[in-house]
């Protein structure tokens, strides 16, 4: 386990996490990311792009659109 892991999912260096057993909630530290950051929920499965909750540079909790696969997308802004 590195840098970004909880009970949920592990966020790498470029800012992406993947809830790992499809739907559910992402608590993730954001920390050591960039700011200002924004955080998107992204589609595996066509690629369509949905806001999520804010990035506040802490532990932050996501909650994934429903229960299928879902990406989380951290970029600097």
């Amino acid at each position: 386990p590195g840098a970004g892991l909880s009970d949920a999912a592990y966020l790498t260096p470029a800012g992406i996490a993947r809830s790992p057993s499809g739907g559910g909630i992402l608590r993730l530290d954001t920390s050591g990311l960039q700011r200002p950051a924004v955080a998107r929920w992204c589609d595996p499965r066509n690629g369509a792009r949905f806001d999520a909750d804010r990035v506040t540079g802490a532990i932050d909790t996501f909650i994934a659109p429903d229960n299928d696969d879902w990406l989380l997308l951290i970029e600097h802004r």
